[in-house]
């Protein structure tokens, strides 16, 4: 019993023992794995293979660490703010490649430092003066996320940072000319800038910092502090300089020469392994860049052929020139335009394909705007493919390169040529138009003229006309009436050019033959020019006839004879005067001087043909005004006349003359159609339904508003045997014929007159007594009032100013009086 009561405490105690020395033994064996992390992106210290597989230095030193101590270990990379982060919220037991602060000292316990690290500026080749961290300032400066150079940089003052994920990220940026400044330590630095082709842009200053990588722990956690540490003394530097020597090797290429590899084998067998696992990362990478430059490819051309069909849709001539102004392209309406094609035009210049006067007016123009760039547009003359001279627009603009500077022109060519001739065909419309007005403004000016000085000239005609009757034949007096009334006959004539312009003349319109009529007129019109002037006939004589009247005819080619022989004046010359029929075309018949146009169809014509002074355009365009001429003693009307009894005639008038080279004036007359009805009669209708005269009906009644008129026809009346009354007015006319109707044989009535005229006080007449016979006296002609006449059963007309004699005539074939 006394036994048991011993080897109870004894047991208890062993026990406690045994406990306390497991405990000891576990303690001091250390923990069996560990989760280290670090930056993933650092080469050649740890980055990720094409498969996505952690391969460097340190990944290949904790795994030898992890042979020397037995302890598993976990290696996870990541972004590095990421693994900051990360470590702190406990996730892992061990960071690598982390520089030692003054902050991370507050969170850390750190192993002694294994590997040297500078950090210096890096910054692009074109960019000077930058040094330090002071010179930073203005400058966008880009850094990785977490990294010990961010602190570095904000306590110097350097705030305007751009910063990424990783050191990659930001040799991407500087790469694609987004940053130009960045910090980065150096190894991977380098190793980076070689990657991407980009070494030669850009150079870096002294270490902005000098770091050393640490391995570090949590704050206090001295025990796995001490199993770090003492698993990497069981490391020889021998094995560390084999697994740097691996990856200095080959994974990066600078400028220093390899002096690392001491055995021949081991290094071509490094070297083999390197160069397959590079190859891998290579291809992958080339593969993928592969597929980026077909995409890009591909949307290069579907983007050209997408421009090639805008431009080529475009209707006006494109073409666009590289900076030494060869032709780079050109659209199909440029093809089209100059008759050529794009390739033949293709890196040739503006001298290789147009004359050289206008190549070099080209090319200064083009050197003008690449000189300063942007917009120009100015007028010219290019001769297109076949060869025709075209007025054009070139609207050109300057395109920029890839760099910013100037790289060429892209122009347009606008053909301005119909645009051009539509505007000269609208100025020359209106100023038709303009001339139209103005002639027709003259021509009612020119009738109302000759109406009011036809009735001026028959009171001067009539009274003289009765003085000379009065007196006998040798009076001495008898001498200067006969001149006053040629005088005045001169002035009646002058009176019927104005007429004749206005289109009131008189005629007579009967179907004749314009040859038989010129050379019936020969010898006459042979007089009307000088000896030294030889006037040549060329007449056709087989003319169809035309619808006309022969004197107002035979006045046009008199006054055309006269104007050519004048122009020649006091030179020898010749005159020639033709006649022919033929078809007119429309373009032709669109130049005639009247602004009623012919259509085109086949027309007789009469042309004159001089070898005189000809005219300039100035005297051309006022040839047709009135009281427009040249020489001193005109009088200006011809021209005026026979442009007035053209237009009367339905007709055309060209004329053709230049300075010293002559005139040819042409009349184009349209043919006979007999089954048509002229809109000019022939001759007034004569009302003969009273035909019996009743000879007790001996007074006539004179209606005019001019006294003179009045007296002077009262006299010629009552030298003719008749008794008159007379009225000033239609309605006193009325008054007086109601009062008198029963003595009343015949009423020598004025056409124009205030308050009722002619034509009102006509119908009131013939209302009263339907038989009554109306004699019309104006100074219009028998044309211009027969239109308001017709089929009124007007008895006569006789025209003013009428002498004696053809009043005489009327009243006898009105009345049947004998003398």
């Amino acid at each position: 019993m006394n036994n048991r009561r011993v080897i109870s405490p004894l047991f208890w105690a062993l026990l406690t023992l045994a406990i306390c020395l497991v405990v000891v033994t576990s303690a001091s064996a250390g923990p069996s794995s560990i989760r280290v992390v670090m930056d993933d992106n650092y080469p050649p210290f740890v980055f990720r293979d094409g498969s996505g597989t952690l391969r460097g230095i340190l990944v290949d030193q904790w795994r030898l660490w992890e042979q020397k101590t037995g302890i598993r270990t976990d290696i996870s990379a990541m972004d590095w703010e990421e693994a900051q982060r990360r470590m702190q919220a406990g996730e892992f037991d061990v960071i690598d490649t982390i520089f030692k602060t003054e902050q991370r000292l507050k969170s850390y316990d750190f192993t002694a430092p294994y590997q040297k690290i500078d950090v210096p500026i890096f910054f692009d080749k074109n960019i000077n003066g930058i040094s330090d961290a002071a010179s930073l300032k203005g400058f966008v400066v880009a850094a990785k996320k977490g990294d010990a150079a961010v602190d570095i940089l904000k306590q110097q003052g350097v705030d305007n940072l751009l910063l990424f994920n990783s050191y990659e990220a930001v040799i991407k940026v500087a790469k694609e000319h987004k940053v130009a400044v960045f910090v980065v330590d150096k190894p991977a630095a380098l190793y980076f800038l070689y990657k991407y082709g980009i070494l030669d842009r850009f150079r870096q200053s002294a270490p902005l910092n000098v770091g050393y990588f640490h391995r570090a722990v949590k704050k206090g956690d001295a025990e796995l502090l001490k199993v770090v540490e003492s698993g990497f003394g069981k490391i020889s530097t021998d094995e560390l300089k084999q697994i740097e020597t691996t990856w200095y090797g080959s994974a990066l290429h600078d400028t220093r020469p390899l002096r690392y590899f001491l055995i021949a084998a081991a290094c071509l067998a490094l070297l083999l392994l390197v160069l397959f696992v590079w190859n891998r990362v290579l291809r992958a990478r080339v593969a993928t860049r592969t597929e980026e430059l077909k995409d890009s490819l591909e949307t290069l051309r579907k983007n050209a052929a997408f421009v090639t069909t805008l431009v080529n849709a475009i209707p006006v001539p494109v073409f666009y020139k590289d900076g030494d102004c060869r032709y780079l392209g050109c659209n199909g309406a440029f093809e089209e335009f100059y008759g050529t094609t794009k390739e033949e035009i293709l890196g040739k210049n503006v001298f290789d394909i147009a004359p050289r006067a206008l190549a070099e007016e080209y090319h200064a123009k083009d050197r003008e705007l690449l000189q300063h760039p942007g917009t120009q547009v100015y007028e010219s003359q290019v001769k297109n493919g076949r060869g025709d001279v075209r007025d054009v627009v070139f609207h050109k603009a300057s395109f920029a390169d890839s760099n910013g500077q100037v790289g060429g022109l892209v122009g347009a060519i606008l053909d301005t040529t119909e645009l051009k001739k539509a505007e000269t065909d609208r100025l020359n419309l209106e100023r038709q138009l303009l001339h139209s007005q103005k002639l027709e403004s003259l021509g009612v000016l020119a009738g109302g003229i000759a109406h009011d000085f036809n009735n001026l000239l028959h009171a001067v005609l009539g009274n003289l006309d009765l003085a000379q009757m009065k007196i006998p034949a040798d009076a001495a007096v008898c001498k200067n009436i006969s001149q006053a009334i040629n005088a005045a006959k001169h002035a009646a004539k002058l009176t019927n050019m104005m007429l004749a312009y206005s289109g009131k003349g008189s005629f007579v319109i009967k179907e004749l033959n314009l040859s038989e009529l010129v050379e019936e007129n020969a010898a006459m019109l042979s007089t009307a020019i000088p000896k030294s002037v030889a006037l040549d006939l060329c007449l056709d004589h087989a003319l169809p006839p035309v619808m006309a009247d022969a004197g107002q005819l035979q006045q046009v080619v008199m006054n055309l004879i006269t104007n050519a022989s004048e122009a020649i004046g006091t030179d020898t010359g010749v005159i020639t005067l033709s006649t022919g029929v033929k078809e007119f075309d429309q373009s032709t018949l669109d130049e005639s001087r009247l602004e009623d146009k012919l259509p085109a169809g086949s027309y007789v014509w009469l042309e004159v043909r001089d070898s005189g002074c000809g005219m300039d355009e100035q005297t051309l365009q006022k040839l047709f005004d009135p009281f427009f001429t040249t020489k001193f003693t005109g009088r200006g009307l011809g021209m005026s006349a026979v442009l007035g009894i053209i237009r009367a005639h339905r007709g055309a008038f060209l004329v053709t003359s230049s300075p010293g080279a002559g005139t040819i004036m042409v009349v184009v007359l349209p043919l006979a159609i007999r089954t048509v009805k002229q809109d000019i009669p022939e001759t007034l209708v004569v009302d003969d339904t009273a035909a019996d005269c009743r000879c007790q009906r001996d007074v006539i009644l004179v209606v005019d508003d001019e006294e003179s008129i009045r007296e002077v026809c009262v006299d010629m009346l009552e030298m003719l045997g008749f008794k008159t009354l007379t009225a000033s007015s239609g309605e006193e006319a009325l008054h007086v014929f109601r009062e008198q109707r029963d003595g009343i044989g015949l009423v020598l009535l004025d056409q124009s007159m205030p308050g009722m005229d002619g034509v009102s006080v006509f119908q009131a007449l013939k209302r009263i007594e339907p038989d009554i016979k109306v004699l019309l006296a104006s100074g219009f002609s028998i044309e211009e009032v027969s239109e308001r006449f017709d089929g009124l059963g007007l008895s006569g007309f006789i025209q003013k100013p009428f002498r004696f004699d053809c009043l005489s005539g009327e009243i006898r074939s009105l009345m049947a009086f004998r003398s």
